[in-house]
């Protein structure tokens, strides 16, 4: 499979634009293997196609930043790769080298990469795809000059550069804030996953009454989906955690909060309803008054431990409980979009969410925003009033969504860089 540069493909019905492409020969082992860099015809964002047609292996990724394998991942590959030939836009020299590493989730459907070169080194996460997913749709309609698109550094370690024939498309409006709104609630995520044909909103979760959220789904894991998100907002996200369930992150922007989340299924809420007494907030209407006493005389718990102690409890009865439908059900993520006005004013369960997904979009939204927000809605009643949940998060430990998120914030206030020698993932 050999694609030519600036044609446009297509990946799982998403198109993008071949920039270049770079040819790497494992230097012990003597395999071979090629990447293309690509954009996103959509949203502009890079990804790179990696294939080992020895191996039959398909595989589409994008940068993050320095982070570590995710749990339960195991390295499958390692070496020492040396480009043979590169063509386009693409930031290595011929002979250049660099350490790889590949690692695999358990079903061995997501990656994660390491590639360790002189002058850095570079953290990856991917996922296989089919060869029937992708295709060559011939040249791209949006190249106007050949002549602008060259390869990002010249000389190749006494070798000839090959000459270059790939081409640069023609720059764009930032399609991510421009796009017009298709229903009362359209945002920066919104539109992005609107464009994206691997995203797809769930019918049954749409709600006439409810035009401040949209709920999608997709194939991605909730670490691809989460980084996806990141990447695309380009320095936008203020706060993002991952709970300990390793099933659900939430994102905040400041307009936006995102929960993406394992789909649990209609009935994979996980357990007895009346769990949320633990932190009362569906059974008790919102009164607008966040010192207001619970209905019916109940108490809050007398301390703050017995608190922390009551809700942990639950969630590990839920986790537990959530494990036996985590084989059927686990094949879909979920992505609920909402203002935070929504989250501010309805305690409502995300649709098919775990309690332990449901405890944790409370818990985030009450420690990181309920506070600002409080200011913003003055005037509006919270369902907060009677939440007895947790309303700390521990920041003494920083995620590797939280590194990506400020790295991407870094990036986006300087100039952006091409990666410093591709993306490639070994075999």
């Amino acid at each position: 499979m050999n694609f030519v540069v600036g044609h446009d493909i297509s990946v799982k019905g998403v198109k993008y634009l071949v920039l270049g492409s770079i040819l790497y020969k494992d230097r012990q082992q003597g395999d071979e293997w090629e990447e293309y860099r690509l954009r996103n015809s959509n949203d502009e964002s890079e990804w790179w196609l990696s294939f080992d047609t020895g191996n039959d292996e398909y595989e589409m990724s994008f940068m993050v930043g320095r982070s570590r394998p995710p749990a339960g991942f195991s390295r499958v590959d390692s070496g020492t790769q040396v480009v043979r030939i590169r063509y386009g836009s693409v930031d290595v020299d011929n002979g250049e080298t660099a350490r790889y590493e590949t690692w695999e989730d358990a079903a061995g459907v997501h990656t994660f990469s390491v590639e360790r070169w002189s002058d850095g080194t570079e953290y990856s996460r991917g996922m296989y795809v089919e060869r029937g997913d992708i295709q060559d749709l011939g040249p791209s309609p949006d190249v106007k000059d050949a002549s602008k698109f060259r390869s990002d550094k010249s000389g190749a370690s006494g070798c000839s550069i090959v000459a270059c024939i790939c081409i640069v498309a023609v720059v764009s409006v930032r399609l991510l804030l421009m796009i017009p709104s298709k229903s009362e609630y359209e945002t920066d995520v919104c539109s992005l996953l609107d464009r994206d044909s691997t995203y797809t909103v769930v019918e049954e979760a749409s709600d006439a009454s409810q035009p401040d959220v949209k709920t999608y789904a997709t194939s991605y894991s909730v670490d691809v989906a989460s980084n996806y998100i990141i990447q695309k907002l380009e320095g936008y996200v203020r706060n993002v955690r991952e709970n300990d369930d390793k099933q659900t992150v939430a994102l905040l922007t400041d307009n936006e909060y995102i929960l993406v989340y394992k789909d649990a299924g209609e009935d994979g809420l996980g357990v007895d309803e009346e769990r949320n007494d633990v932190e009362g907030s569906t059974k008790t209407p919102a009164t607008g008054s966040e010192d207001a006493a619970p209905d019916d005389g109940a108490q809050a718990p007398e301390d703050a431990s017995a608190q922390d102690s009551a809700s942990a409890e639950s969630t590990t009865e839920a986790a537990t409980a959530e494990t036996a439908d985590s084989e059927t059900n686990g094949e879909r993520t979920l992505v609920q979009v909402s203002s935070r006005k929504y989250a501010y004013t309805t305690d409502r369960r995300p649709y098919h969410a775990r309690h332990s997904s449901y405890l944790w979009y409370r818990r985030f939204y009450r420690a990181i925003a309920y506070a600002g927000d409080k200011e913003s809605f003055k005037g509006t009643e919270s369902s907060y009033s009677h939440y007895t949940g947790e309303t700390a998060i521990d920041s003494a430990t920083t995620s590797s969504y939280e590194s990506y998120a400020n790295s991407i914030r870094q990036e986006s206030m300087g100039t952006k860089r091409s990666s410093d020698g591709g993306t490639s993932y070994g075999k």
